[in-house]
């Protein structure tokens, strides 16, 4: 992997809130990665390719939702899954593609979880308004962004580190932090009680 700087504090964060798991009805306790990919239709054009370079037992999720190849992306993660152990989240709805184990809702998406009772499922937040989506969505993890500014949305100001922080605080659900996260900054998430980072061009 080229960014070990990312991955080596990643694991820490990890380990400093004792390995928190996933226990979810009907379903068997997970341990989460601490280190998540997100694909981009933009961004991320040979997604198999990254996928390769990421390192074992690292969380993924797909978006895609327009693309036209987004079942062959699916199905191509999946088989590399199975070799690298991924963890995998499909954006809207998973279907039957395999190796995948869950489904990440995005912001526009919430109320989905008697469809799909034995998948894990994932849901974006972005600030204290969202805490109502949590608890009707009922997700197992949350990916709480933007703490830091990002490329993906340079029109958005992000949280910053005090807001993240307490937003975190405030959830009861493993969470994830997104956005902006690079080698010059993730040192900082050092104090936010999270469970793992997850970034698109700093793991590219």
């Amino acid at each position: 992997m080229k960014n070990l700087l990312i991955k080596n504090i990643a694991r820490s964060l990890a380990k400093q809130r004792k390995k928190s798991k996933v226990n979810a009805l009907n379903k068997p306790k997970l341990i989460i990665p601490y280190l998540w990919f997100f694909t981009d239709e933009i961004k991320t054009k040979n997604i198999p390719e990254i996928l390769q370079k990421l390192p074992r037992l690292s969380g993924v999720v797909i978006r895609n939702y327009s693309s036209n190849d987004r079942e062959k992306i699916i199905k191509s993660s999946s088989r590399i899954s199975k070799r690298k152990n991924f963890f995998i989240l499909v954006g809207q709805n998973c279907q039957s593609y395999g190796n995948i184990n869950g489904i990440h809702l995005p912001k526009w998406q919430n109320k989905i979880r008697k469809k799909h009772k034995k998948h894990i499922i994932s849901i974006s937040v972005h600030g204290m308004k969202d805490i109502r989506k949590v608890i009707n969505s009922r997700a197992d993890i949350i990916f709480l962004s933007s703490v830091f500014r990002s490329s993906s949305h340079p029109e958005i100001n992000p949280l910053g580190i005090i807001k993240f922080g307490l937003i975190a605080r405030n959830l009861c659900k493993p969470v994830i932090a997104l956005g902006g996260i690079n080698d010059s900054n993730i040192k900082k998430l050092k104090i936010s009680p999270i469970n793992g980072i997850a970034a698109i061009d700093s793991l590219i």
